[in-house]
């Protein structure tokens, strides 16, 4: 596909949808440089994906749902609830999330620290506790867009055994090592 610069001063938008495999994606362009999908928004110019990672590859259905659960620079994806079976207590390896070990759907990866701390930085990103079907959560709002994530305060694994932990937050990993974990990811858009 091909774009030219628009040039008008008036306001156009297009939509472009894209198939493949069997999955069809919507992607709404407008000339003020917004840019929306089912799929990612974008907040403080980062594009952040809108529900979490389910089993590797996929995102969960719905934003308030927790997805899985993955330990730091590991693949294997773990039950949000539940016991679990063959937890590696192990320390990770390496300082970066390595692309072979990224649990993202195509076209995503997991956050830099910077990212994340994009969506605290309170001049340009609002947010707030609040609830979602049941589900508790911050909301990230951009101040210029209106666009915005919610992250859910899902609870989380001993780092030891697997065992479920009980947070009233939730806990999201960096693409860079900096304390062993796990958690679900919110990933953005490559």
């Amino acid at each position: 596909m091909t774009a030219t610069a628009n040039t008008s001063t008036s306001l156009r938008s297009a939509t472009v949808t894209v198939k493949g495999g069997g999955i069809e994606r919507k992607i709404e362009v407008k000339q003020n440089g917004t840019v929306s999908s089912d799929d990612f928004v974008v907040i403080n110019g980062v594009s952040w994906a809108t529900c979490n990672v389910a089993a590797p590859g996929t995102f969960a259905t719905k934003p308030e749902d927790a997805g899985m659960f993955y330990q730091w620079n590991r693949k294997t994806a773990w039950a949000a609830t539940g016991s679990v079976s063959g937890w590696d207590s192990s320390t990770p390896s390496g300082t970066s999330w390595e692309k072979v070990n990224d649990p993202s759907p195509f076209g995503y990866r997991v956050p830099t620290k910077n990212e994340i701390e994009s969506l605290l930085n309170e001049a340009k990103v609002t947010n707030e506790w609040i609830t979602v079907n049941g589900t508790k959560g911050r909301k990230f709002i951009d101040i210029i867009t209106g666009n915005s994530i919610f992250l859910p305060a899902v609870e989380g694994r001993s780092f030891i055994d697997g065992t479920q932990s009980f947070y009233s937050f939730g806990v999201y990993l960096l693409k860079v090592y900096t304390d062993k974990g796990l958690s679900v990811s919110k990933i953005m858009k490559e």
